[in-house]
């Protein structure tokens, strides 16, 4: 059986590693022209539920979802 090469996204020659990066970078872009927010986790978020909130124009916030509704509410803005 032959063997199939692996490319890790750690290999920057790699050509998955280039793939994917031109691909996140269109989707950050097209992120950015509607101003949707990267959603992300970090230390300021204390709750499971507790997401950041980061815009386009730089605008960053702390969100609560609302485990029952799925409403999010801004805890405050962090930026």
């Amino acid at each position: 059986m032959a063997r199939k090469a692996i490319h890790t996204v750690a290999d920057p020659t790699s050509p998955l590693e280039a793939r994917l990066r031109l691909v996140l970078k269109r989707a950050l872009r097209s992120h950015a022209r509607k101003d949707i927010p990267l959603v992300y986790k970090d230390p300021s978020c204390k709750r499971p539920n507790e997401f950041i909130h980061e815009y386009p124009d730089g605008r960053k916030f702390l969100i609560r979802q609302s485990l029952r509704s799925s409403t999010e509410i801004i805890v405050r803005q962090l930026k």
